[in-house]
């Protein structure tokens, strides 16, 4: 049973990787929860935006969400 916890653990882990609006790489997070701790936001929160909106304001400034690695 721990085997299969393991293995979704790093099966469901996905990457958030945070640009600024003129698209430079900000911050890259291993997983959703370890972006969502550094907004200080709930996780659910940090999946939403990322599916619906692809944006998040922290102290009156606007970051792009991502789950893909912009190629530059």
């Amino acid at each position: 049973m721990l085997r299969k916890v393991e293995e979704m653990g790093k099966k469901g882990a996905k990457p958030v990787y945070v640009y600024d609006v003129d698209g430079n790489l900000v911050k890259e997070f291993k997983t959703t929860k370890e972006c969502a701790e550094y907004f200080d936001k709930e996780r659910d929160y940090i999946n939403h935006n990322l599916k619906y909106y692809k944006k998040i304001r922290q102290n009156d400034v606007w970051f792009i969400l991502k789950r893909v690695k912009n190629e530059q």
